[in-house]
């Protein structure tokens, strides 16, 4: 049974008190410690732009507006939109961009992992470049 509580009865204690305190110091030394790894990780990647170049470092954002022909392919869709920069972007853009067709939608949600397939073999045809999990297309150089 609970008791009734009264103008003299107390609603937090001191001991509570004291816990919040201790929690809320321990909160600010982790927020102090990640503040300090967030400083390191933005000194790594400035230098690592220097090593790099910011095409490689800074994916870009897929905005261009992607015009889907009806008999284009997933693979001719993707390489066309990767060949729209000559940036890197990573996979998620790109299945985002190919989910705005009705039709690679509906193939991506029925087999998800083709994707994976179509970028390995946009790959190994030398259709796109791929660093760990970055893309760029590999724009092919006109013959007169």
């Amino acid at each position: 049974m609970t008791k009734p509580m009264s103008l003299d009865t107390a609603a937090i204690t001191v001991r509570q008190v004291q816990e919040r305190q201790v929690a809320r110091a321990d909160k600010a030394r982790k927020r102090a410690e990640l503040d300090r790894q967030i400083t390191d990780d933005d000194k790594w990647l400035e230098a690592a732009k220097i090593v790099f170049g910011t095409a490689f470092i800074e994916p870009f954002e897929l905005t261009a507006t992607a015009e889907f022909s009806p008999d284009e392919s997933m693979a001719e869709a993707a390489t066309r939109i990767l060949n729209s920069s000559d940036l890197w972007t990573d996979y998620e853009q790109l299945r985002v961009r190919l989910s705005e067709s009705e039709k690679f939608a509906a193939m991506l949600t029925k087999s998800p992992n083709y994707f994976y397939t179509m970028v390995r073999r946009l790959k190994a045809r030398d259709e796109i470049e791929r660093r760990g999990k970055l893309l760029r297309g590999l724009k092919k150089k006109a013959t007169a």
